[in-house]
Order: C-alpha cells, then sequence, then structure tokens
C-alpha cells in the first residue's frame, strides 16, 4: 500500500510541477518581447543586429524622459528589423509620447507617439553569441 501511495503522491507532484511550469512559461513570454535593432537610428547606444528585451506596456506605470522604448513603425519605415523601432523618450505632453532617435543625424527623426504605439520598455540588449569556428 505504501509504494501505490508514493507512486500517486509523485504524479500528483510532477502534474503540479508541469501546470506551474507551463504558467509560469505564459507569463514570462507575455511579459517580456525581444526586438531586433534594424538600423543605424540608435548608434551609440544600441548597434544594428542587437537584440533588446522589452517589458510589455501593460507592465509599465509611465515612461519617463530618457527612457528606451520599443514603438511601431510608421509607414513609411522600410527597413529589415521588423515593425518596432528602439527610440529614446525625449519627453511627453498632454498624453502622448515625443520619441526620437541617439544617431546625430543632419534631420531629426523626432516625432510624437500615443501610448497605444508603445509596445515597451527596454530592460536590457544583448548580441548574438557567436561560436568560434
Amino acid at each position: 500500500m505504501g509504494t501505490f501511495t508514493g507512486t500517486i503522491r509523485k504524479i500528483f507532484f510532477l502534474g503540479v510541477s508541469a501546470v506551474l511550469g507551463a504558467a509560469l512559461g505564459f507569463l514570462l513570454s507575455a511579459s517580456f518581447t525581444v526586438v531586433e535593432v534594424g538600423s543605424s537610428d540608435m548608434l551609440p547606444t544600441l548597434e544594428p543586429g542587437e537584440k533588446a528585451i522589452v517589458l510589455r506596456d501593460c507592465f509599465v506605470d509611465q515612461y519617463e524622459t530618457g527612457d528606451l522604448v520599443a514603438c511601431r513603425a510608421p509607414y513609411h519605415t522600410v527597413y529589415d528589423g521588423g515593425n518596432y523601432l528602439i527610440r529614446r523618450v525625449t519627453g511627453s505632453r498632454d498624453g502622448w509620447i515625443r520619441l526620437d532617435c541617439d544617431a546625430k543625424t543632419a534631420r531629426t527623426q523626432e516625432r510624437m507617439a500615443e501610448k497605444t504605439e508603445i509596445l515597451g520598455k527596454v530592460i536590457a540588449s544583448f548580441h548574438r553569441v557567436r561560436s568560434a569556428s
């Protein structure tokens, strides 16, 4: 009888562990996303090809001047980085967030964005690790 109870207990804890693991995986995937830097607009802060880990907007109370954010790319932007750009918050007014790039170019790329255009706040970045061959 003791062996049967032990087996049931192991199966129960295995099932609970699987459910908790799945819930944690879902929570993490819903909280964070990875965006690739697709252009040189954020040099010297971020380089093209670098990956940015973004905390999704629903977990961010507010954006402050100096924060890096992932925002929806304007319709006229064409590049290989996907549908989101990384930009720096330079201010806000009347519910709009002012964004600009870090690279100093001949013309400004500053624009105003609604909060709904912001995917989230960049919390870390990394380069893809290449194996030595």
